[in-house]
Protein backbone atom coordinates (compact mmCIF):
# COMPACT_ATOMS: atom_id res chain seq x y z
CA UNK A 1 0.00 0.00 0.00
CA UNK A 2 1.46 3.34 -1.02
CA UNK A 3 2.18 5.98 1.57
CA UNK A 4 2.81 9.61 0.77
CA UNK A 5 5.74 11.26 2.49
CA UNK A 6 5.71 14.63 0.78
CA UNK A 7 4.41 16.70 -2.11
CA UNK A 8 4.59 15.14 -5.52
CA UNK A 9 6.74 16.50 -8.28
CA UNK A 10 5.17 19.55 -9.85
CA UNK A 11 4.10 21.15 -6.58
CA UNK A 12 6.27 23.86 -5.08
CA UNK A 13 8.07 23.11 -1.81
CA UNK A 14 6.01 23.41 1.34
CA UNK A 15 5.82 27.08 2.36
CA UNK A 16 8.66 28.19 4.59
CA UNK A 17 6.44 28.85 7.57
CA UNK A 18 5.03 25.34 7.43
CA UNK A 19 6.97 22.95 9.64
CA UNK A 20 6.78 19.33 8.56
CA UNK A 21 6.67 16.96 11.51
CA UNK A 22 9.03 14.39 10.05
CA UNK A 23 8.09 11.85 12.69
CA UNK A 24 4.64 11.76 11.15
CA UNK A 25 5.95 9.42 8.45
CA UNK A 26 7.53 6.90 10.81
CA UNK A 27 5.32 3.77 10.85
CA UNK A 28 5.93 3.04 14.53
CA UNK A 29 4.63 6.48 15.45
CA UNK A 30 2.05 7.39 12.79
CA UNK A 31 0.66 10.39 14.67
CA UNK A 32 3.87 12.34 14.28
CA UNK A 33 4.38 13.21 17.96
CA UNK A 34 7.05 11.96 20.36
CA UNK A 35 6.64 8.32 21.32
CA UNK A 36 5.03 9.01 24.69
CA UNK A 37 2.71 11.76 23.55
CA UNK A 38 0.57 10.35 20.86
CA UNK A 39 -2.38 8.23 21.63
CA UNK A 40 -4.66 8.51 24.69
CA UNK A 41 -4.11 5.39 26.78
CA UNK A 42 -5.95 3.19 29.20
CA UNK A 43 -9.49 2.63 30.39
CA UNK A 44 -11.00 0.08 32.71
CA UNK A 45 -13.02 -3.11 32.86
CA UNK A 46 -16.71 -3.63 33.48
CA UNK A 47 -16.76 -5.96 36.49
CA UNK A 48 -14.63 -5.94 39.60
CA UNK A 49 -12.74 -9.11 38.67
CA UNK A 50 -11.50 -7.48 35.47
CA UNK A 51 -10.89 -3.96 36.67
CA UNK A 52 -7.13 -4.38 36.89
CA UNK A 53 -4.79 -5.39 34.08
CA UNK A 54 -4.09 -9.05 33.50
CA UNK A 55 -0.73 -10.30 34.72
CA UNK A 56 1.99 -9.20 32.34
CA UNK A 57 -0.10 -6.43 30.80
CA UNK A 58 0.56 -2.74 31.29
CA UNK A 59 -2.39 -0.43 31.81
CA UNK A 60 -1.14 2.74 33.50
CA UNK A 61 -3.41 4.44 36.00
CA UNK A 62 -3.08 7.26 38.49
CA UNK A 63 -1.82 5.93 41.84
CA UNK A 64 -4.05 6.71 44.79
CA UNK A 65 -7.16 7.59 42.73
CA UNK A 66 -10.38 5.67 42.27
CA UNK A 67 -13.60 6.13 40.29
CA UNK A 68 -16.67 4.99 42.22
CA UNK A 69 -20.16 4.64 40.76
CA UNK A 70 -22.98 4.48 43.30
CA UNK A 71 -26.20 2.56 42.87
CA UNK A 72 -29.47 4.48 42.53
CA UNK A 73 -30.81 5.28 45.97
CA UNK A 74 -27.47 5.27 47.75
CA UNK A 75 -27.80 7.98 50.40
CA UNK A 76 -25.25 10.41 51.73
CA UNK A 77 -24.42 8.20 54.67
CA UNK A 78 -23.53 5.27 52.41
CA UNK A 79 -21.32 7.48 50.28
CA UNK A 80 -19.62 8.98 53.30
CA UNK A 81 -18.99 5.51 54.70
CA UNK A 82 -17.09 4.54 51.54
CA UNK A 83 -14.90 7.62 51.82
CA UNK A 84 -14.28 7.01 55.52
CA UNK A 85 -13.33 3.38 55.03
CA UNK A 86 -10.81 4.30 52.35
CA UNK A 87 -9.60 7.45 54.09
CA UNK A 88 -10.57 9.15 50.85
CA UNK A 89 -11.52 12.65 49.80
CA UNK A 90 -13.69 13.47 46.81
CA UNK A 91 -11.82 15.24 44.01
CA UNK A 92 -14.71 15.50 41.56
CA UNK A 93 -18.38 14.53 41.37
CA UNK A 94 -20.08 13.56 38.11
CA UNK A 95 -23.77 14.34 38.13
CA UNK A 96 -24.03 12.93 34.60
CA UNK A 97 -23.48 9.36 35.87
CA UNK A 98 -23.73 9.77 39.68
CA UNK A 99 -20.10 8.86 40.30
CA UNK A 100 -17.09 10.32 42.10
CA UNK A 101 -13.35 10.49 41.61
CA UNK A 102 -11.72 9.91 44.99
CA UNK A 103 -8.20 10.43 46.32
CA UNK A 104 -7.37 7.44 48.52
CA UNK A 105 -5.93 7.78 51.99
CA UNK A 106 -2.30 7.06 52.79
CA UNK A 107 -1.49 3.37 52.78
CA UNK A 108 -4.53 2.35 50.69
CA UNK A 109 -3.64 1.12 47.21
CA UNK A 110 -5.97 1.12 44.23
CA UNK A 111 -5.99 -2.69 44.24
CA UNK A 112 -6.96 -2.77 47.91
CA UNK A 113 -9.71 -0.21 47.41
CA UNK A 114 -11.23 -2.15 44.50
CA UNK A 115 -11.21 -5.33 46.59
CA UNK A 116 -12.79 -3.62 49.62
CA UNK A 117 -15.65 -2.24 47.54
CA UNK A 118 -16.36 -5.51 45.75
CA UNK A 119 -20.03 -6.33 46.32
CA UNK A 120 -20.49 -3.48 48.78
CA UNK A 121 -24.13 -2.34 49.12
CA UNK A 122 -24.73 0.96 47.40
CA UNK A 123 -21.66 0.67 45.14
CA UNK A 124 -22.25 -0.37 41.53
CA UNK A 125 -18.58 -0.53 40.63
CA UNK A 126 -15.17 0.92 41.39
CA UNK A 127 -12.28 1.17 38.99
CA UNK A 128 -8.84 2.80 38.63
CA UNK A 129 -8.50 6.21 37.05
CA UNK A 130 -6.61 5.02 34.00
CA UNK A 131 -4.44 7.26 31.89
CA UNK A 132 -5.38 8.53 28.45
CA UNK A 133 -3.01 9.55 25.68
CA UNK A 134 -3.53 11.48 22.47
CA UNK A 135 -2.93 9.50 19.27
CA UNK A 136 -1.85 11.68 16.89
CA UNK A 137 -11.31 24.87 -3.57
CA UNK A 138 -11.04 27.70 -1.35
CA UNK A 139 -8.32 30.28 -1.72
CA UNK A 140 -6.46 29.19 1.41
CA UNK A 141 -2.70 29.29 1.06
CA UNK A 142 -1.97 25.56 1.38
CA UNK A 143 -5.17 24.05 0.08
CA UNK A 144 -3.36 22.55 -2.97
CA UNK A 145 -1.45 20.24 -0.61
CA UNK A 146 -4.59 18.87 1.07
CA UNK A 147 -5.17 15.69 -0.94
CA UNK A 148 -7.66 14.67 1.74
CA UNK A 149 -10.09 17.38 0.60
CA UNK A 150 -9.40 17.31 -3.14
CA UNK A 151 -7.10 14.56 -4.42
CA UNK A 152 -5.81 15.30 -7.90
CA UNK A 153 -2.87 12.94 -7.54
CA UNK A 154 -0.71 15.79 -6.24
CA UNK A 155 0.96 13.56 -3.62
CA UNK A 156 1.30 10.50 -5.83
CA UNK A 157 -2.05 9.06 -4.80
CA UNK A 158 -5.22 8.13 -6.65
CA UNK A 159 -7.23 11.08 -8.01
CA UNK A 160 -10.60 11.20 -6.28
CA UNK A 161 -9.40 9.35 -3.17
CA UNK A 162 -10.66 12.22 -0.99
CA UNK A 163 -13.77 13.18 0.94
CA UNK A 164 -15.27 15.26 -1.92
CA UNK A 165 -15.30 18.38 0.21
CA UNK A 166 -15.18 20.80 -2.72
CA UNK A 167 -18.49 19.52 -4.07
CA UNK A 168 -20.07 19.86 -0.62
CA UNK A 169 -18.74 23.41 -0.21
CA UNK A 170 -20.45 24.44 -3.43
CA UNK A 171 -23.70 24.08 -1.49
CA UNK A 172 -22.89 24.47 2.22
CA UNK A 173 -19.85 25.50 4.26
CA UNK A 174 -21.08 25.15 7.83
CA UNK A 175 -23.38 26.52 10.50
CA UNK A 176 -21.79 29.43 12.41
CA UNK A 177 -23.96 28.65 15.44
CA UNK A 178 -23.18 24.92 15.76
CA UNK A 179 -21.04 24.12 18.82
CA UNK A 180 -18.50 21.31 18.42
CA UNK A 181 -16.73 19.94 21.49
CA UNK A 182 -13.04 19.19 20.86
CA UNK A 183 -12.12 16.90 23.76
CA UNK A 184 -8.35 16.88 23.50
CA UNK A 185 -5.25 18.85 24.58
CA UNK A 186 -7.00 22.20 24.25
CA UNK A 187 -6.97 24.67 21.36
CA UNK A 188 -4.77 27.63 20.51
CA UNK A 189 -7.79 29.92 20.39
CA UNK A 190 -5.62 32.82 19.19
CA UNK A 191 -4.51 31.09 15.99
CA UNK A 192 -5.42 33.28 12.98
CA UNK A 193 -7.01 30.33 11.16
CA UNK A 194 -9.12 29.36 14.19
CA UNK A 195 -9.95 32.51 16.12
CA UNK A 196 -13.07 33.30 14.07
CA UNK A 197 -14.48 29.83 14.74
CA UNK A 198 -13.68 29.51 18.45
CA UNK A 199 -16.66 29.60 20.78
CA UNK A 200 -16.86 32.52 23.20
CA UNK A 201 -19.13 32.19 26.21
CA UNK A 202 -21.42 35.25 26.08
CA UNK A 203 -22.22 34.98 29.78
CA UNK A 204 -18.68 34.88 31.10
CA UNK A 205 -16.37 37.80 31.96
CA UNK A 206 -12.74 36.79 31.31
CA UNK A 207 -10.29 36.37 34.18
CA UNK A 208 -12.45 37.74 37.00
CA UNK A 209 -12.38 34.48 38.97
CA UNK A 210 -16.18 34.21 38.99
CA UNK A 211 -18.71 31.85 37.48
CA UNK A 212 -20.63 34.70 35.85
CA UNK A 213 -23.11 32.56 33.93
CA UNK A 214 -23.73 30.16 36.82
CA UNK A 215 -23.01 27.01 34.83
CA UNK A 216 -20.63 25.65 37.46
CA UNK A 217 -17.38 26.54 35.66
CA UNK A 218 -15.32 29.62 36.50
CA UNK A 219 -14.00 31.74 33.61
CA UNK A 220 -14.93 29.22 30.90
CA UNK A 221 -14.67 31.82 28.15
CA UNK A 222 -13.60 29.44 25.34
CA UNK A 223 -14.08 26.14 27.13
CA UNK A 224 -12.50 24.54 30.18
CA UNK A 225 -9.26 22.82 31.23
CA UNK A 226 -10.18 19.64 33.11
CA UNK A 227 -6.59 18.40 33.03
CA UNK A 228 -5.40 21.26 35.25
CA UNK A 229 -8.68 22.41 36.78
CA UNK A 230 -9.00 25.95 35.46
CA UNK A 231 -10.87 28.00 32.87
CA UNK A 232 -8.05 28.34 30.34
CA UNK A 233 -8.04 25.47 27.81
CA UNK A 234 -5.08 26.80 25.80
CA UNK A 235 -3.22 24.05 23.97
CA UNK A 236 0.28 23.50 25.39
CA UNK A 237 0.78 20.28 23.42
CA UNK A 238 -0.41 20.85 19.78
CA UNK A 239 -2.64 17.84 19.10
CA UNK A 240 -5.94 19.56 19.86
CA UNK A 241 -5.08 22.58 17.74
CA UNK A 242 -4.31 20.35 14.75
CA UNK A 243 -7.57 18.45 15.23
CA UNK A 244 -9.48 21.73 15.52
CA UNK A 245 -8.01 23.02 12.26
CA UNK A 246 -9.17 19.94 10.38
CA UNK A 247 -12.67 20.25 11.78
CA UNK A 248 -13.18 23.97 11.35
CA UNK A 249 -10.19 25.95 10.20
CA UNK A 250 -11.54 29.18 8.73
CA UNK A 251 -12.10 28.71 5.01
CA UNK A 252 -11.69 31.06 2.07
CA UNK A 253 -9.67 33.59 4.09
CA UNK A 254 -6.48 33.67 1.99
CA UNK A 255 -4.31 32.07 4.68
CA UNK A 256 -3.43 28.64 5.96
CA UNK A 257 -5.78 25.70 5.58
CA UNK A 258 -9.55 25.29 5.38
CA UNK A 259 -11.29 22.95 7.76
CA UNK A 260 -14.19 20.78 6.66
CA UNK A 261 -16.48 23.41 8.19
CA UNK A 262 -15.59 26.96 7.26
CA UNK A 263 -17.98 28.17 9.97
CA UNK A 264 -18.61 26.64 13.40
CA UNK A 265 -18.08 27.24 17.12
CA UNK A 266 -15.19 25.15 18.43
CA UNK A 267 -15.40 24.55 22.18
CA UNK A 268 -12.01 23.74 23.71
CA UNK A 269 -12.43 20.92 26.24
CA UNK A 270 -8.95 20.16 27.53
CA UNK A 271 -8.52 16.76 29.17
CA UNK A 272 -4.89 16.03 28.16
CA UNK A 273 -1.84 17.79 29.61
CA UNK A 274 1.26 19.16 27.91
CA UNK A 275 2.92 15.71 27.90
CA UNK A 276 0.10 14.02 25.98
CA UNK A 277 -1.45 12.24 28.97
CA UNK A 278 -4.80 12.57 30.68
CA UNK A 279 -7.19 10.51 32.77
CA UNK A 280 -10.61 8.98 32.49
CA UNK A 281 -11.70 11.29 35.28
CA UNK A 282 -10.92 14.31 33.09
CA UNK A 283 -12.50 12.74 30.00
CA UNK A 284 -15.77 12.13 31.84
CA UNK A 285 -15.72 15.65 33.25
CA UNK A 286 -15.14 17.03 29.76
CA UNK A 287 -18.05 15.10 28.31
CA UNK A 288 -20.26 16.21 31.20
CA UNK A 289 -19.30 19.81 30.39
CA UNK A 290 -20.24 19.27 26.75
CA UNK A 291 -23.67 18.02 27.78
CA UNK A 292 -24.06 21.00 30.13
CA UNK A 293 -23.44 23.36 27.20
CA UNK A 294 -25.93 21.51 25.01
CA UNK A 295 -23.22 20.37 22.57
CA UNK A 296 -24.53 17.75 20.13
CA UNK A 297 -21.21 16.71 18.57
CA UNK A 298 -17.84 15.89 20.14
CA UNK A 299 -14.50 14.88 18.64
CA UNK A 300 -12.59 12.33 20.71
CA UNK A 301 -9.18 11.65 19.16
CA UNK A 302 -7.80 9.66 22.08
CA UNK A 303 -7.36 5.93 22.57
CA UNK A 304 -7.10 3.56 25.52
CA UNK A 305 -6.42 -0.15 25.84
CA UNK A 306 -8.56 -0.98 28.87
CA UNK A 307 -12.29 -0.86 29.46
CA UNK A 308 -13.88 1.80 31.66
CA UNK A 309 -17.50 1.32 32.63
CA UNK A 310 -17.57 4.87 33.98
CA UNK A 311 -16.60 6.36 30.63
CA UNK A 312 -19.13 4.18 28.82
CA UNK A 313 -21.82 5.32 31.26
CA UNK A 314 -20.92 8.93 30.46
CA UNK A 315 -21.05 8.29 26.71
CA UNK A 316 -24.46 6.65 27.05
CA UNK A 317 -25.68 9.58 29.14
CA UNK A 318 -24.46 11.92 26.40
CA UNK A 319 -26.36 9.79 23.90
CA UNK A 320 -29.53 10.31 25.90
CA UNK A 321 -28.85 14.05 25.64
CA UNK A 322 -28.62 13.80 21.85
CA UNK A 323 -24.83 14.04 21.54
CA UNK A 324 -22.89 12.27 18.77
CA UNK A 325 -19.47 10.93 19.85
CA UNK A 326 -16.84 10.55 17.09
CA UNK A 327 -13.86 8.44 18.21
CA UNK A 328 -10.46 7.38 16.86
CA UNK A 329 -9.81 3.68 16.30
CA UNK A 330 -6.18 4.15 17.31
CA UNK A 331 -2.75 3.59 15.82
CA UNK A 332 -0.89 0.31 15.98
CA UNK A 333 -2.03 -1.61 12.92
CA UNK A 334 -4.15 -4.02 14.95
CA UNK A 335 -7.66 -5.41 14.52
CA UNK A 336 -9.97 -3.77 17.07
CA UNK A 337 -12.41 -6.67 16.70
CA UNK A 338 -9.79 -8.83 18.41
CA UNK A 339 -7.89 -6.25 20.49
CA UNK A 340 -10.32 -3.43 21.33
CA UNK A 341 -9.32 0.19 21.76
CA UNK A 342 -11.61 2.47 23.70
CA UNK A 343 -13.73 4.52 23.52
CA UNK A 344 -14.09 3.66 19.80
CA UNK A 345 -14.78 -0.03 20.55
CA UNK A 346 -17.63 0.57 22.98
CA UNK A 347 -20.98 -0.74 21.78
CA UNK A 348 -22.96 2.49 21.95
CA UNK A 349 -25.31 3.80 19.29
CA UNK A 350 -23.93 7.36 19.36
CA UNK A 351 -20.30 6.39 18.68
CA UNK A 352 -18.77 6.65 15.22
CA UNK A 353 -15.48 4.73 15.17
CA UNK A 354 -12.97 5.96 12.59
CA UNK A 355 -9.79 4.59 11.05
CA UNK A 356 -7.33 6.35 8.78
CA UNK A 357 -7.10 5.96 4.99
CA UNK A 358 -4.23 6.92 2.72
CA UNK A 359 -4.15 8.68 -0.63
CA UNK A 360 -4.95 5.51 -2.57
CA UNK A 361 -8.03 4.65 -0.44
CA UNK A 362 -6.42 1.91 1.62
CA UNK A 363 -6.10 1.57 5.39
CA UNK A 364 -3.19 3.80 6.36
CA UNK A 365 0.03 2.22 7.55
CA UNK A 366 -0.20 1.74 11.32
CA UNK A 367 -3.94 2.46 11.61
CA UNK A 368 -6.18 0.13 13.58
CA UNK A 369 -9.13 -1.38 11.73
CA UNK A 370 -12.07 -3.68 12.46
CA UNK A 371 -14.69 -5.26 10.17
CA UNK A 372 -17.36 -4.89 12.86
CA UNK A 373 -15.90 -2.49 15.44
CA UNK A 374 -14.72 0.35 13.16
CA UNK A 375 -17.40 2.13 11.15
CA UNK A 376 -15.55 3.86 8.32
CA UNK A 377 -12.27 5.31 7.12
CA UNK A 378 -11.27 8.91 6.45
CA UNK A 379 -8.03 10.51 5.26
CA UNK A 380 -5.29 10.58 7.87
CA UNK A 381 -1.85 10.58 6.23
CA UNK A 382 0.35 13.69 6.00
CA UNK A 383 -2.46 16.09 6.85
CA UNK A 384 -1.53 19.78 7.06
CA UNK A 385 -3.29 21.64 9.83
CA UNK A 386 -3.05 24.45 12.36
CA UNK A 387 -0.31 24.34 14.99
CA UNK A 388 0.11 26.56 18.09
CA UNK A 389 1.79 29.95 17.72
CA UNK A 390 0.21 30.74 14.33
CA UNK A 391 2.03 27.87 12.65
CA UNK A 392 1.11 24.86 10.49
CA UNK A 393 2.45 21.30 10.45
CA UNK A 394 1.71 17.88 9.02
CA UNK A 395 0.56 14.95 11.10
CA UNK A 396 -0.72 11.45 10.41
CA UNK A 397 -3.02 9.09 12.29
CA UNK A 398 -6.56 8.14 13.15
CA UNK A 399 -6.87 11.39 15.12
CA UNK A 400 -6.77 13.30 11.86
CA UNK A 401 -9.26 10.94 10.24
CA UNK A 402 -11.61 11.32 13.21
CA UNK A 403 -11.52 15.09 12.85
CA UNK A 404 -12.57 14.81 9.20
CA UNK A 405 -15.57 12.70 10.18
CA UNK A 406 -16.50 15.18 12.91
CA UNK A 407 -16.31 17.99 10.37
CA UNK A 408 -18.60 16.17 7.96
CA UNK A 409 -21.05 15.37 10.77
CA UNK A 410 -21.09 19.10 11.55
CA UNK A 411 -21.83 19.94 7.91
CA UNK A 412 -24.65 17.39 7.86
CA UNK A 413 -26.09 18.73 11.13
CA UNK A 414 -26.05 22.28 9.82
CA UNK A 415 -27.60 21.33 6.50
CA UNK A 416 -30.21 19.04 8.09
CA UNK A 417 -31.04 20.48 11.53
CA UNK A 418 -34.20 18.38 11.70
CA UNK A 419 -32.19 15.14 11.97
CA UNK A 420 -31.30 13.50 15.28
CA UNK A 421 -27.79 12.38 16.19
CA UNK A 422 -28.51 8.73 15.25
CA UNK A 423 -29.93 9.91 11.93
CA UNK A 424 -26.80 11.98 11.25
CA UNK A 425 -24.68 8.92 12.04
CA UNK A 426 -26.79 6.82 9.70
CA UNK A 427 -26.53 9.38 6.94
CA UNK A 428 -22.73 9.61 7.22
CA UNK A 429 -22.26 5.83 7.27
CA UNK A 430 -24.65 5.24 4.39
CA UNK A 431 -22.86 7.87 2.30
CA UNK A 432 -19.39 6.29 2.19
CA UNK A 433 -17.59 5.48 -1.04
CA UNK A 434 -17.11 1.71 -0.96
CA UNK A 435 -13.47 0.95 -1.79
CA UNK A 436 -11.82 -2.41 -2.54
CA UNK A 437 -8.88 -1.87 -0.18
CA UNK A 438 -11.28 -1.04 2.67
CA UNK A 439 -13.55 -4.05 2.13
CA UNK A 440 -13.70 -6.20 5.26
CA UNK A 441 -11.52 -3.67 7.06
CA UNK A 442 -14.37 -1.46 8.32
CA UNK A 443 -18.09 -1.99 8.84
CA UNK A 444 -19.18 0.07 5.83
CA UNK A 445 -16.30 -1.04 3.59
CA UNK A 446 -15.85 2.60 2.71
CA UNK A 447 -14.29 6.04 3.03
CA UNK A 448 -16.00 9.23 4.15
CA UNK A 449 -17.84 11.26 1.49
CA UNK A 450 -18.71 14.81 2.57
CA UNK A 451 -20.86 15.63 -0.43
CA UNK A 452 -23.11 12.59 -0.22
CA UNK A 453 -23.42 12.82 3.57
CA UNK A 454 -24.20 16.52 3.54
CA UNK A 455 -25.79 17.57 0.31
CA UNK A 456 -26.73 14.65 -1.93
CA UNK A 457 -30.40 13.86 -2.35
CA UNK A 458 -31.27 10.82 -0.29
CA UNK A 459 -34.79 10.72 -1.65
CA UNK A 460 -35.96 8.43 -4.46
CA UNK A 461 -33.43 7.42 -7.09
CA UNK A 462 -35.17 7.53 -10.47
CA UNK A 463 -33.79 5.73 -13.50
CA UNK A 464 -35.78 5.68 -16.74
CA UNK A 465 -39.15 5.93 -15.06
CA UNK A 466 -38.60 3.61 -12.08
CA UNK A 467 -37.78 4.87 -8.60
CA UNK A 468 -36.28 3.11 -5.60
CA UNK A 469 -37.02 5.40 -2.69
CA UNK A 470 -35.97 5.88 0.89
CA UNK A 471 -35.41 2.91 3.19
CA UNK A 472 -36.59 3.45 6.74
CA UNK A 473 -35.04 3.02 9.16
CA UNK A 474 -31.59 3.14 7.64
CA UNK A 475 -29.25 2.12 9.25
CA UNK A 476 -31.42 -0.57 10.84
CA UNK A 477 -31.03 -3.31 13.41
CA UNK A 478 -33.86 -5.79 12.75
CA UNK A 479 -35.82 -4.74 9.67
CA UNK A 480 -36.21 -1.92 7.18
CA UNK A 481 -38.93 -0.97 4.70
CA UNK A 482 -37.88 0.03 1.18
CA UNK A 483 -40.12 2.28 -0.89
CA UNK A 484 -40.31 2.05 -4.68
CA UNK A 485 -42.46 3.29 -7.55
CA UNK A 486 -43.37 1.66 -10.88
CA UNK A 487 -44.75 3.57 -13.89
CA UNK A 488 -47.20 0.78 -14.81
CA UNK A 489 -47.95 -2.85 -13.83
CA UNK A 490 -45.35 -5.43 -14.75
CA UNK A 491 -42.87 -8.03 -13.56
CA UNK A 492 -40.35 -6.62 -11.09
CA UNK A 493 -37.55 -7.97 -8.94
CA UNK A 494 -36.22 -6.52 -5.71
CA UNK A 495 -33.01 -8.14 -4.53
CA UNK A 496 -30.48 -7.48 -1.78
CA UNK A 497 -26.76 -7.74 -2.46
CA UNK A 498 -23.78 -7.66 -0.12
CA UNK A 499 -21.03 -5.12 -0.75
CA UNK A 500 -18.97 -7.81 -2.51
CA UNK A 501 -21.73 -8.33 -5.08
CA UNK A 502 -23.13 -11.57 -3.64
CA UNK A 503 -26.93 -11.78 -3.70
CA UNK A 504 -28.22 -12.50 -0.22
CA UNK A 505 -32.01 -12.15 -0.50
CA UNK A 506 -34.87 -11.81 -2.99
CA UNK A 507 -37.66 -9.62 -1.66
CA UNK A 508 -39.89 -9.67 -4.74
CA UNK A 509 -39.93 -11.55 -8.06
CA UNK A 510 -43.43 -11.22 -9.44
CA UNK A 511 -45.93 -9.03 -11.27
CA UNK A 512 -46.55 -5.83 -9.31
CA UNK A 513 -48.97 -2.98 -9.77
CA UNK A 514 -48.24 0.60 -10.75
CA UNK A 515 -47.49 3.44 -8.36
CA UNK A 516 -45.77 3.84 -5.00
CA UNK A 517 -45.41 0.75 -2.81
CA UNK A 518 -42.89 -0.83 -0.43
CA UNK A 519 -41.28 -4.09 0.61
CA UNK A 520 -39.65 -5.11 3.89
CA UNK A 521 -36.29 -6.77 4.50
CA UNK A 522 -35.75 -8.42 7.86
CA UNK A 523 -31.97 -8.65 7.60
CA UNK A 524 -32.03 -12.39 6.85
CA UNK A 525 -30.49 -14.14 3.86
CA UNK A 526 -32.22 -16.60 1.51
CA UNK A 527 -31.61 -19.40 4.01
CA UNK A 528 -33.26 -17.32 6.79
CA UNK A 529 -29.93 -16.78 8.52
CA UNK A 530 -29.09 -13.37 10.03
CA UNK A 531 -26.83 -11.32 7.79
CA UNK A 532 -23.73 -9.74 9.29
CA UNK A 533 -23.48 -6.03 10.00
CA UNK A 534 -22.35 -4.01 7.01
CA UNK A 535 -23.36 -2.25 3.81
CA UNK A 536 -25.90 -3.87 1.49
CA UNK A 537 -27.62 -2.77 -1.70
CA UNK A 538 -31.31 -3.12 -2.53
CA UNK A 539 -31.76 -3.35 -6.30
CA UNK A 540 -35.02 -2.88 -8.19
CA UNK A 541 -35.23 -4.44 -11.65
CA UNK A 542 -38.07 -3.62 -14.05
CA UNK A 543 -38.19 -4.11 -17.84
CA UNK A 544 -34.42 -4.16 -18.18
CA UNK A 545 -33.92 -1.09 -16.01
CA UNK A 546 -32.38 -1.02 -12.55
CA UNK A 547 -32.19 1.31 -9.57
CA UNK A 548 -30.27 0.76 -6.33
CA UNK A 549 -30.38 1.99 -2.75
CA UNK A 550 -27.67 1.62 -0.10
CA UNK A 551 -28.66 -0.07 3.18
CA UNK A 552 -26.67 -0.28 6.41
CA UNK A 553 -27.38 -3.21 8.74
CA UNK A 554 -26.15 -2.76 12.32
CA UNK A 555 -26.48 -5.81 14.57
Amino acid sequence: MLRSTGPAAGLPPLPGSLERDTAATVPKDPEGRMSRSIALAALLPLVFCSLLPARGESAPYVPGRLLVKFRPGADGAARAAVATELGATTLRRFTLIDAECMKLGAGVSVEQAVERLRGRPGVEYAEPDYELRVEGAPNDEWFPYLWSLDNTGQTGGTPGADIHAVQAWDVFTGDPHLKIGVIDTGIDYTHPDLVANVWTNPGEIPDNGLDDDGNGYVDDVHGYDFANGDGDPFDDHSHGTMVAGIIAGKGDNLIGVPGVCWQAQLVAIKVITYNGYGTIDAAIAGLEYAVTLGIKLTNNSYVAQSYSQALLDAINAARAAGCLFVAAAGNGGSNNDQDPRYPASYNSANIIAVTSSDNVDGVALGANYGPTSVDLAAPGVDIISTFPDSMYRTMSGTSMATAYVTGVCALAMGQHPELTAPEIKGRVLAAVDVEPYLTRKVLTNGRLNAFTATVADVGPETISGIALGRAFPNPFVERTRIAFDLPHPGHATIEVFAANGRRVAVLADRVLGAGPQSVEWDGLDAGRRPCASGVYWARLGFEGRRASRRLVLMR
